[in-house]
């Protein structure tokens, strides 16, 4: 299974550029960054589907938010909008740095913190099955 922000981001603008073929729909002179639009789209509509009254690091919300990787090239030289157009439209792959939820972080350098004893548990499970090592 893949989770993936960027990606799934990434191909809500693709299919409006096929559907509507133009490019940058969400883009603006006032809000030029189209990543940031999607961005905050999303994050809108996913604490309204939650029934959530607020959203983003503000006073009331849940803290949820990710971090991204300084350090990964795509990223080197970009700030403000920037890293969310990079983030959404370039390969995303080992850009998350961290991932909070409910204020407790469940990835840090890029690793869920339990994913040791997920794995562990994932192998036994395919042991019990007979399947290990096929």
């Amino acid at each position: 299974m893949l989770i993936d922000l960027a990606q799934e981001l990434r191909s809500l603008e693709y299919s409006q550029r096929l559907a509507r073929r133009e490019r940058n729909l969400l883009s603006r002179p006032a809000r030029p960054s189209t990543g940031r639009s999607l961005f905050d789209a999303a994050g809108k509509a996913g604490a309204q589907a939650l029934g959530l009254e607020s959203h983003g690091l503000v006073p009331g919300a849940p803290a949820d938010f990710v971090t991204l990787d300084r350090g990964h090239p795509t990223l080197a030289g970009r700030a403000g909008d920037a890293l969310l157009d990079a983030f959404v439209f370039a390969d995303s792959r080992g850009m998350i740095d961290a991932v909070w939820r409910g204020g407790r972080q469940w990835v840090e350098g890029g690793r869920h913190v339990a994913r040791d004893a997920v794995v562990a548990r994932y192998v036994r499970a395919l042991a019990g099955l007979g399947i290990a090592g096929r």
